[in-house]
């Protein structure tokens, strides 16, 4: 597992523990990271700092600037295609960009019909085209969890919630709706 821990110097890294261990690893270069995710190969943990998004390999070697986004991260995912998409805080749609780093460029686009503000917290589903997120909007019966693609597709709501949304097998979405942890059957 990977998370945010504090230390004494408040630089508060993330840190890494195998399961089968209650040894925890500081991550050098990973001070004031946030919202960890991993590489499909669990090789590579990425992380936002501030307005760039960063990555480094848990075998070893400093951490790699692999873009700076257009605001603070909000959530990320990666696909098996090296594919990295990512969410920012305050007025902006997902964003891509390649595992290997580069310039960033939109994966969705606000619907102003739908008054949307922002897209958040994207996760990649298990064929690694489509892939969840939270699309805020200023008329709140609009938010919800969506599903997109890669492949220009148009995006559909899957479900009526203000909450980041995970894929869990064999298939459920887990999502909150208020202080409840909810599971919805999703094909």
């Amino acid at each position: 597992i990977v998370f945010g821990g504090a230390t004494a110097d408040r630089k508060d890294p993330l840190w890494v523990r195998p399961l089968n261990s209650l040894a925890a690893q500081m991550l050098p270069g990973t001070e004031s990271g946030y919202l960890p995710f991993w590489s499909p190969d669990s090789r590579f943990i990425a992380f936002f700092s501030g307005v760039q998004l960063k990555k480094i390999d848990l075998s070893g070697g400093p951490a790699q600037t692999l873009c700076e986004l257009p605001g603070t991260g909000s959530g990320g995912t990666w696909n098996r295609e090296d594919v990295i998409l990512a969410g920012t805080l305050g007025r902006s749609p997902l964003h891509q960009v390649p595992a290997t780093g580069g310039q960033p460029k939109p994966a969705t686009a606000l619907d102003a019909s739908r008054q949307e503000t922002a897209h958040q917290y994207p996760y990649f589903l298990p064929d690694g085209r489509h892939f969840l997120y939270l699309a805020l909007s200023a008329k709140p019966d609009n938010a919800g969890i969506y599903v997109g693609s890669l492949d220009s597709e148009p995006p559909r709501r899957v479900v009526a919630a203000n909450s980041n949304v995970a894929f869990a097998a064999p298939g459920y979405l887990l999502f909150a709706q208020g202080q409840t942890l909810m599971a919805q059957p999703f094909d």
